[in-house]
């Protein structure tokens, strides 16, 4: 395959829309086309609040925000394909692969438009690609990275390592998370994360398990959690196991408070782990290079896990047949991983020299 042939400064468009934890797992590919072209022009469209975090990132020099449907209603299509096109778009990445993604791809009017093949890309969003890709890789951030094959074949590999997502909380947030921190009697990366909430009920571990887990690691360690939480429903949640883990250990564990997105960054950012299911926090956190704990039920970590190997996967493999398990609306999968489980990989994560992690043979 040839490469394709780009000047010293060529634009960029990444078509991907949403969601926040996608989004966050696609900066490697913003950074190995700023290594490979330190002059390039890179545009992000989205259009979900995770332009909240891409905004300031280090890289990416334009956040185009649409609305939800933005494609199906005229006066806003408009407006969003005039500001693309004002960006004079060289190459159009979509590693969306869906039909909203790659049409706004092709309406941004880039020449050359690199998207997944059919085996990947749904909704027929192949169509609307001048380059198709074919996967080979599982996780989605290595999945993603294949797309920048045609852009350099004989020195792919170059270009996409070391694979870095490089993201930073801005001063303001990191200033609230230090105020919040200061009140509260903690110090950066002397304190934990417990993240109870998921989108899907199917990805969420029962709350009083949370509560359990917090209290026996505060107990066996004397380090404090902090509860994340968003929305009304989470709010309830982390005050629930607030309540149960404080009347085990006195003090274990603080709510945290309210918080946009990139508050929310930064008070995982200067922690030292995040407990978390599958969701935007855990891959937040792989950004800011803080260990994770991970719980799986009805989704993979070898697919969609946090990224890299300083992180600790749980999911009972008992559990054999993801894409039926996806259907299921409740959390019976997830409820298959025990308590003690968890504590014991908190424990290794937080002290690994105390606490060496015990493997099943």
């Amino acid at each position: 395959m040839k490469p394709i042939e780009l000047g010293t400064t060529p634009t960029f468009l990444i078509s991907r829309l949403s969601a926040i934890g996608d989004c966050i797992e696609t900066l490697p590919v913003v950074n190995a086309l700023k290594t490979r072209w330190p002059a390039c022009k890179i545009v992000w469209l989205v259009d979900c609040g995770a332009d909240q975090l891409l905004r300031g990132q280090q890289g990416i020099d334009q956040v185009v925000r649409a609305k939800k449907g933005f494609l199906f209603r005229s006066a806003e299509r408009k407006e969003v394909i005039q500001r693309l096109r004002e960006s004079a778009i060289d190459v159009a990445i979509d590693p969306q692969g869906l039909l909203k993604s790659s049409l706004a791809s092709w309406l941004s009017g880039a020449k050359v438009r690199i998207g997944f093949d059919s085996s990947v890309a749904r909704e027929g969003a192949s169509f609307f690609y001048t380059h198709r890709v074919r996967a080979k890789k599982e996780h989605l951030v290595d999945k993603q990275l294949e797309l920048l094959h045609p852009l350099d074949p004989s020195g792919f590999h170059r270009l996409i390592e070391p694979v870095r997502f490089d993201f930073q909380p801005n001063a303001d947030a990191l200033e609230f998370s230090r105020r919040f921190l200061q009140d509260a009697g903690l110090k950066a990366k002397e304190y934990w994360i417990v993240n109870p909430g998921a989108s899907c009920s199917n990805r969420r571990w029962p709350i009083e398990r949370f509560a359990e887990v917090a209290s026996e690691v505060h107990r066996q360690t004397q380090m404090r959690s902090v509860i994340i939480w968003g929305g009304d429903q989470e709010r309830a949640m982390a005050e629930t196991i607030l309540q149960r883990a404080s009347s085990q250990s006195e003090r274990s564990c603080i709510l945290a408070p309210p918080t946009n997105l990139m508050e929310l960054s930064a008070l995982i950012h200067q922690s030292r782990m995040i407990v978390t299911g599958d969701t935007g926090p855990m891959h937040m956190a792989v950004a800011s290079n803080v260990p994770c704990v991970a719980l799986f039920g009805t989704t993979l970590p070898s697919q969609s896990g946090p990224y890299g190997p300083k992180h600790i996967k749980i999911r009972n493999e008992t559990e054999t047949n993801p894409k039926v398990l996806r259907k299921a609306k409740d959390n019976r999968s997830i409820c298959k991983i025990e308590v003690h489980e968890v504590v014991e990989a908190c424990l290794q994560s937080l002290c690994p020299t105390s606490y060496p992690l015990k493997r099943s043979p």
